[in-house]
């Protein structure tokens, strides 16, 4: 709604803020006028005193009756001027001389000595300074009223001033805030047009450098990720549809081939081992596509339990050696005596198995296949590399190896067997454990694999070279 709009809270609370500011700042005014009038009248006061015990220290001791020198008091204008009140009390109190105005005041009231006041009489305030003199009580008092009346004025003024001060700030931020934010409603109508089909549309970028520019910048490149990933999906989606194509077709193919007409029992037994080859490939692939399907989900880690890395290293080893005989492969090791690691055991045999399987499957007869494990400086990772000296990769392709269905050129093609999950399935389970993996190859100058995963040892290395017979 229109009312709930940042435009709108924005002025609502610059009003709010600026009507308090505003009563702050008339208080504060009012104060300072009250407080300077107070002082200014305090000064006239002080000043008509002075005047007085100057007269009375003057005029009382050569008089020797009271009628003559306050008979003198009330004509001279410098003591008792028009537009004051003078009135003197001996020391119990009782009235010697007042001035005509001040006839309907009370009797003085006695508090401490050159002390002012501020007192009403009849409607009337009056700032008054009271003050002892031999033993006389002096009283001085000027009218407030003329002054009153240009603060009351001051505080009219103000009333009827500021509410339409505020309904003019108020239209006007409120104006501000909508050309400040129309490039906001920009962002927020191109947003709205975004869908999944349309994730190539950006949002446009204010040519302001300001936080509105830096938001746009930010979101274009978050729209910048997703259609990566989303192209990257459709791709995913689109490979596996594919790859999945090829055994489901042989697998259907033999079996109307196969039912088509009778055939004898060694047809048959031919025609289920091609069905079983394809299902146990389909069965890898959907296994892999599980296994990258898990790695894709938000925060996942890897499970975590303490084991022996060497001994897990060493077993896998084993099981493939026999493989690696059979292509004509050496296999050299270099693997610590033990070394406990927490993580996914599991995880860690599928992803040394999927290197080996790799380097076994393009390095020609009579090449080498080599896999070491060791500690990093500090013990912080463990390091686990294989090494081959086959075919090799091109160093313009070794950035994308481990994009799922990636696959390099003729010599890794589908004739091998491989969907091109694999590199990609090792560098999910490092992910998972926290770790990272890279590759340096050359085309005809093999390949190395290098795994680095974090751990916090609890046993030392030692290290022991073991060579698997061929």
């Amino acid at each position: 709604m229109r009312w709930r709009s940042i435009g709108v809270q924005l002025t609502a609370w610059f009003t709010c803020l600026l009507a308090g500011i505003l009563v702050l700042t008339g208080a504060g005014v009012w104060l300072g006028l009250r407080a300077s009038v107070h002082a200014a009248v305090d000064r006239q006061l002080d000043s008509r005193l002075h005047a007085v015990e100057a007269y009375l220290r003057m005029r009382r001791p050569h008089d020797g009756t009271n009628g003559r020198w306050l008979h003198e008091l009330g004509e001279d204008s410098m003591v008792a001027p028009g537009n004051g009140v003078l009135r003197m009390a001996d020391a119990s109190g009782h009235d010697l001389f007042h001035s005509p105005d001040a006839a309907e005041w009370s009797a003085p009231i006695l508090v401490d000595d050159a002390k002012h006041a501020t007192q009403v009489v009849g409607q009337r305030r009056f700032r008054v300074l009271t003050a002892t003199e031999a033993d006389l009580i002096v009283q001085l008092a000027l009218p407030l009223h003329p002054y009153d009346e240009v603060t009351e004025g001051f505080f009219a003024t103000g009333l009827i001033a500021s509410p339409l001060f505020l309904i003019a700030a108020a239209v006007s931020g409120y104006w501000l805030s909508r050309r400040a934010l129309r490039p906001v409603d920009a962002i927020i109508d191109a947003a709205q047009r975004i869908r999944s089909s349309t994730l190539d549309a950006r949002l446009p970028v204010p040519a302001s450098h300001d936080e509105l520019r830096r938001l746009s910048v930010t979101l274009n490149t978050m729209l910048d990720r997703l259609q990566a990933e989303e192209r990257k999906s459709r791709q995913f989606t689109a490979d596996a549809s594919h790859e999945l194509r090829t055994p489901v077709a042989v697998i259907r193919a033999t079996a109307d081939v196969t039912s088509s007409r009778p055939r004898s029992d060694a047809a048959h037994q031919a025609a289920w081992r091609v069905v079983q080859a394809q299902a146990a490939r389909v069965t890898r692939m959907v296994d892999d596509l599980l296994q990258l399907a898990r790695a894709d989900a938000p925060e996942r880690r890897a499970a975590s339990a303490a084991f022996d890395l060497a001994d897990e290293v060493r077993d896998v080893c084993a099981e493939i050696a026999i493989v690696a005989a059979r292509a004509g492969l050496q296999m050299d090791t270099a693997i610590p005596e033990s070394v406990i690691f927490r993580g996914d055991a599991d995880g860690i045999r599928r992803l040394l198995a999927a290197l080996l399987d790799n380097a076994i499957k393009y390095t020609p007869a009579g090449g080498r296949v080599q896999v070491v494990v060791e500690p990093t400086a500090g013990d912080a990772a463990v390091v686990l590399e294989v090494a081959d000296t086959g075919v090799g990769i091109p160093t313009e392709d070794v950035p994308y190896v481990f994009d799922r269905f990636y696959r390099v050129s003729k010599d890794r093609s589908r004739t091998t067997g491989g969907a091109g999950l694999g590199l990609a399935i090792v560098q999910a389970i490092a992910h998972e454990h926290g770790g990272d993996v890279s590759m340096t190859s050359a085309s005809g100058a093999g390949c190395t694999v290098r795994v680095v995963l974090p751990h916090d040892p609890l046993r030392s290395f030692s290290e022991t070279d073991v060579r698997l017979g061929t």
